[in-house]
């Protein structure tokens, strides 16, 4: 699901900048990146089950921006985040994304061990299995 999620934020041509495996990378952090910017969409946990309806799932992302500078990186992820949470209504494969909100804003993790700044922000997609 979690490519299929960064191939639908770059299919929206919102955010032309954005090329899967360049500068948006899906489920790993890559450690041999040369760009100047980029983020990485992950998976931490789990999603939470509705008890209630089992084929409700609430999945935290984690959305990790890494740049050259601490002002490009931090105006990357704000970014980011703003433009994500005010979405709704997406169609993947096997899950239909009604909501993505309880976003917590990005946050300064510092330098990676190359001296690039790193933030991290999270958003929880509402969903439901097809």
């Amino acid at each position: 699901m979690i490519q299929e999620f960064c191939e639908w934020m770059v299919s929206t041509g919102e955010l032309d900048d954005l090329v899967i495996g360049e500068t948006l990378f899906a489920g790993e952090i890559p450690e041999d990146c040369n760009n100047a910017l980029y983020t990485a969409v992950l998976e931490r946990t789990g999603a939470v089950i509705d008890m209630n309806l089992t084929c409700a799932r609430a999945k935290p992302l984690q959305l990790f921006t890494r740049g050259r500078t601490y002002h490009t990186a931090r105006v990357e992820a704000h970014r980011l985040l703003e433009w994500l949470v005010v979405k709704i209504g997406i169609q993947l494969t096997t899950v239909y994304i009604y909501d993505i909100s309880g976003a917590v804003e990005p946050a300064y993790l510092g330098k990676s061990a190359k001296g690039e700044s790193e933030w991290s922000s999270n958003v929880w997609l509402q969903l439901r299995k097809e």
